[in-house]
């Protein structure tokens, strides 16, 4: 859940509305509560990896199973397009040739192919590579985010936005939150994943609430001093963040952290996310191609390959604050999706001798709703045309699979 946004965000979230801008992870993380909610509940139901697609495809059948698992899909693969753009925007601090024209998305494709060659040639190798990863990207955050409070100390004040202000950055900080999902995708490798998994997700909101809330009120201590932070122009915030706090070296420091992080967080897309699709296509909801394995590595090759391709399309698409938002508004559909299974489900329980209904039974899942479609309503046309082009993409693929033959399913990964 912590990739590319913290390095980005702060500036985006300062400009749209000032000094709230810590409370607006507040605000969107009760408006997240009953997505989440949701989730655990529909966790505590299966032992079975899969997650969203597994979930839907109970309650609804398998049309609407692919669409969750589709659009969770395709926004990580925009997610991932989105995060090598501030990627490179900070090693650009380091080799100013980054910023051209030219050289900009030859870079943003050249890390995603070496991430993904990274992910073809094994799973051990790609796990063992995002644990090292991981380990480099939090203590330099953590320290920056104390030598901030301690030398540029803000005003802890509530001070409130107009509320159309709050509106416009509401998306970029929806997106934070995306990510807790991948809890429950490989739930059927989890040791007692029906109580353990739940407990996790409820866990992950609070902790990333506070994390984004430090981080944005050492912005804040020191965004007076930044004049392009005052219009979310600064590219790089944390980076000029700890220029002027500790000089020249700090800056190359959270440089190299940003590069880890966003490395470390499109890996972990690339593991996951291939196998989404490696799975949707064992269970005939995908080409069956996407199955394949490779009799080398044993990875999903060809699903590593079209998570490759669709990420390279949406990295061309846009920047970060545009690609963030198509991605956001995809996984908001699958959360949509998973908010309305939920009911159904309770529904064939209670049929079958289960417990009667309580309020928090309807209320959580109503209000998951009614959070997401206010959520998606601040989306601009551009986002919701890609939500529409990726729909289609996914349905024609649906219709392919299912007039394949089936056979015998082929060697899991």
């Amino acid at each position: 859940m912590v990739g590319s946004g913290i390095f980005a965000i702060p500036a985006l979230v300062y400009a749209g509305v000032g000094e709230f801008a810590p409370w607006m992870f507040v605000a969107v993380g009760i408006l997240f509560f009953p997505i989440v909610w949701c989730f655990a509940q529909l966790a505590a139901r299966f032992d079975e990896s899969g997650g969203p697609q597994l979930y839907v495809q109970a309650a609804f059948g398998p049309f609407l199973g692919f669409q969750a698992g589709w659009m969770r899909y395709a926004s990580s693969a925009a997610a991932a397009g989105g995060n090598l753009h501030v990627m490179v925007s900070y090693l650009a601090a380091l080799f100013p040739v980054l910023e051209g024209p030219v050289a900009r998305p030859v870079a943003v494709l050249a890390i995603l192919w070496a991430v993904m060659a990274v992910n073809y040639v094994g799973m051990r190798s790609a796990v063992r590579a995002l644990a090292a990863i991981s380990v480099l990207k939090f203590l330099p955050i953590l320290a920056l985010v104390g030598a901030g409070l301690l030398l540029a100390p803000p005003e802890f004040r509530l001070a409130l936005p107009q509320f159309s202000e709050a509106e416009s950055v509401v998306l970029l900080v929806f997106y934070t939150f995306m990510g807790f999902e991948g809890l429950v995708i490989s739930a059927g490798e989890v040791k007692s994943p029906r109580r353990t998994i739940p407990y996790a997700l409820m866990a992950s909101i609070g902790i990333i609430a506070l994390l984004y809330m430090l981080v944005q009120w050492t912005y804040i201590g020191v965004a007076p001093a930044l004049g392009a932070g005052m219009t979310g122009e600064d590219v790089m915030p944390l980076a000029s963040m700890a220029e002027l706090l500790a000089g020249p070296w700090a800056a190359g420091v959270i440089v190299l952290t940003a590069a880890f992080s966003i490395c470390a967080t499109t890996l972990e897309a690339g593991i996951n996310t291939s196998r989404v699709s490696y799975a949707m296509a064992e269970n005939g909801l995908l080409p069956k191609v996407l199955a394949h394995v490779s009799p080398r590595f044993h990875t999903p090759d060809a699903s590593i390959l079209l998570l490759g391709g669709t990420a390279s399309l949406f990295a061309l698409s846009g920047a970060f604050a545009f690609l963030a938002v198509a991605s956001t508004v995809s996984r908001i559909v699958m959360y949509l999706l998973c908010a309305a299974a939920l009911p159904m489900l309770r529904r064939r329980e209670m049929a079958g001798g289960g417990r009667g209904w309580r309020l928090v039974d309807i209320a959580m899942p109503a209000l998951a709703i009614i959070a997401c479609l206010w959520v998606a309503r601040q989306a601009s046309v551009d986002a919701f045309g890609v939500l529409a082009l990726t729909v289609a993409a996914g349905t024609l693929l649906y219709f392919l699979a299912r007039r394949e033959p089936r056979t015998v399913s082929p060697e899991s990964v």
